[in-house]
């Protein structure tokens, strides 16, 4: 069987990826421009937080620790 992908283009899936992501959780989240998911409660935030994930071609793996940490 050959293995099949979901994506419309790969030059395209971090920002789908990232698109994605605030719209699920867009009551908690916001995508600025680059790239960059911001909480929405920042503007409230006591302390520095920042999140960063890596790649290698595994950008889902990664998503669910996006969420959690935010």
């Amino acid at each position: 069987m050959k293995m099949k992908k979901f994506l419309n283009k790969s030059e395209d899936i971090t920002k789908e990826v990232l698109e994605g992501l605030v719209l699920s959780n867009c009551d908690i989240l916001e995508l600025k421009e680059g790239n960059i998911v911001v909480s929405k409660a920042l503007k409230d935030a006591n302390r520095v937080t920042i999140v960063t994930i890596g790649g290698a071609g595994h950008e889902p793996a990664y998503l669910g620790l996006l969420v959690m940490v935010c």
